[in-house]
């Protein structure tokens, strides 16, 4: 009987949190490409509904937005070599990945993350 009350009890409890990563510090992402306005878009969404739930991502629209965040990055998909030098003057970490994403990009991303935070 004191299971049963303790698991519903508990359970509530849970249900009133919200996800955790609430909790943590933003991670501030630039996201850097030369593809479509629309396939960007929906490049942004993928990788925030992949890693939403562990990593608090903010994408944010210009590069020097990123001097706001203590946790911050570069994702670039295709211009790496110009922005190489901004990252490096302003300690940012840089990642290259690919269109469309494959499975090793998507390992390499969450290392990346993962670093980040």
């Amino acid at each position: 009987m004191q299971k049963d009350y303790l698991i519903n009890k508990f359970a509530s409890l849970f249900s009133e949190l919200d996800m955790l990563n609430v909790y943590e510090d933003p991670i501030g992402i630039f996201f850097d490409s030369d593809l479509p306005y629309y396939i960007e878009k929906e490049f942004k969404k993928k990788i925030h509904s992949l890693y939403s739930m562990e990593y608090k991502i903010v994408f944010v629209e210009h590069r020097m937005d990123l001097l706001e965040y203590n946790k911050r990055g570069i994702i670039a998909v295709s211009q790496f070599e110009k922005l190489e030098d901004f990252a490096l003057s302003h300690q940012i970490s840089i990642q290259n990945i690919h269109y469309p994403l494959s499975n090793a990009d998507l390992k390499y991303l969450n290392r990346f993350l993962e670093f980040i935070r």
